[in-house]
């Protein structure tokens, strides 16, 4: 299992993307992490990337965890455009964030 260090609480996991694919993608987990922090400082942010083969293309599967004051979000996606599926899965995390601290 490959992975890589966004910054110190960010840690992304079998992320197989070629560098102009990655530097995308780590724009728009950047851009979700500013959002996140502006709620919480959160101790770890893990994003999962597993690739399958599906009729000869590419179908992935992103899952996400998010943990913070002693709660986690948690959130997945499935399909074939990696970039809507990222946001996707940080977007969930994202709500489910806010909810969590608001019922606090």
């Amino acid at each position: 299992m490959e992975s890589s260090q966004l910054d110190e609480n960010i840690r992304l996991i079998n992320f197989t993307l070629d560098d102009s694919e990655l530097i995308t993608a780590k724009k728009i987990i950047e851009n979700y992490v500013r959002k996140i922090r502006y709620f919480v400082d959160f101790e770890e942010l893990k994003i999962e990337m597993k690739t399958h083969l599906k009729d000869k293309n590419k179908y992935f599967e992103i899952n996400g965890l998010l943990i913070f004051d002693g709660n986690k979000a948690v959130a997945e996606a499935q399909g074939e455009n990696v970039f809507a599926l990222i946001d996707k899965v940080l977007a969930k995390i994202l709500q489910e964030t806010k909810h969590k601290i608001k019922a606090e």
